[in-house]
């Protein structure tokens, strides 16, 4: 075979669609413990998952003491309906909850404009005493900036999504498709694929 028709390790690794995976994501609760474990990862600190029901708007909270409740509070959503969901969650959070730090994870693609005005409407549903706590609304685009730096990580919440990307990747470098890349037409990589090509 050519070596022009050899995808290294490194070029795979580098193609990997990681915010079309993100936005295609369709399971809540596996969206929670990746964006705990990345959290982890790029904040430096140890997240914990709370409980499954009854969660008090709370989908992980951090172990370090703070000043109110919780040092950090992790919140996340794959619900398209952002609007509404924020000021659900903000209200639950509100109930029972001084965090002292709060990550709102999105699998959405938001634009700064929209990020501006959910954190405005997330912090006005506050007690006074919570209200000058950091909100950081993490969308679809900056998790994926943040995964790059992580790729191992990613892997292991996505398994199935990086292998169909890449062997999706490799058919189309090399002129060829199996029966399973076949099946792949119109999954998050190959709309990424189809993208990059244009690009």
């Amino acid at each position: 075979m050519p070596t022009t028709d050899i995808i290294s390790a490194f070029d795979v690794e580098a193609m990997i669609p990681f915010e079309a995976i993100i936005k295609g994501e369709t399971n809540d609760s596996r969206f929670e413990k990746f964006c705990t474990a990345l959290l982890q990862r790029s904040e430096g600190i140890t997240l914990v998952s709370t409980s499954k029901t009854w969660d008090m708007g709370r989908d992980a909270v951090s172990t370090r003491r703070g000043k109110g409740t919780h040092a950090e509070v992790v919140c996340c959503t794959i619900d398209k309906d952002i609007d509404s969901k924020v000021i659900r969650d903000a209200k639950r959070l509100a109930s029972g909850t001084l965090p002292g730090h709060i990550y709102y994870c999105s699998s959405l693609d938001l634009t700064e404009h929209r990020i501006n005005t959910l954190t405005a409407d997330f912090r006005a549903q506050l007690p006074k005493e919570s209200r000058g706590c950091g909100i950081t609304f993490l969308s679809a685009r900056k998790l994926s900036d943040i995964a790059e730096r992580f790729p191992e990580l990613f892997r292991e919440w996505y398994h199935a999504e990086v292998r169909s990307a890449e062997a999706a990747l490799q058919a189309f470098q090399v002129g060829q498709q199996t029966t399973e890349t076949r099946g792949l037409r119109t999954g998050p990589a190959v709309v990424w694929l189809r993208r990059s090509e244009r690009a």
